[in-house]
């Protein structure tokens, strides 16, 4: 199985939007983003987040089955950080190493760009957990009842990396 991973481009929207909204319908307490906002959303402004942001995509054939984005601070005094966010790995192509490579290739992007690299995690999402540890993240602090989803509240995993600035 060949696996591909490379940044999007505006007309890989309708397959971001697809692989997007069955994250958020799959495991509403995983995101900050709801499904119903999401849902919302024009082809258009689909099109302009995956323009005007860093997202990547992993790809089984010509099937988008994973997906992260990198955020970077818009605030002078924050810019050395990036926010990886939005992780999600189709659950049929878990186990394969797909998330592995693609957060490989957006911490590749990261360490041309940033000082450090820092994500949530909802705490219980052990398999995310695990695989940032194992690049490196490290948790730095929890935000208690960060997300609520349905009445119920979970809390997230703050972590962090620092990269080796290769400018």
């Amino acid at each position: 199985m060949e696996i591909s991973v490379f940044r999007l481009k505006p007309d890989h929207a309708d397959r971001y939007r697809q692989l997007r909204c069955s994250a958020l319908s799959l495991y509403p307490q995983y995101f900050g983003a709801s499904l119903s906002e999401e849902a919302k959303l024009s082809d258009g402004e689909w099109a302009q987040r995956i323009s005007d942001g860093v997202i990547f995509g992993a790809w089984v054939g010509d099937e988008m089955v994973a997906c992260v984005g990198l955020a970077s601070r818009a605030k002078k005094k924050l810019r050395h950080k990036a926010v990886l966010w939005g992780m999600f790995v189709d659950p049929e192509r878990r186990g394969l190493g797909i998330g592995r490579r693609l957060l490989e290739v957006s911490l590749s992007y990261a360490r041309a760009r940033f000082e450090e690299v820092v994500l949530t995690v909802v705490k219980g999402n052990d398999p995310a957990a695990k695989l940032y540890a194992s690049a490196g993240f490290y948790e730095y602090g929890r935000e208690v009842r960060a997300i609520k989803v349905g009445g119920r509240y979970y809390d997230e995993i703050l972590m962090r990396l620092p990269l080796a600035v290769k400018r």
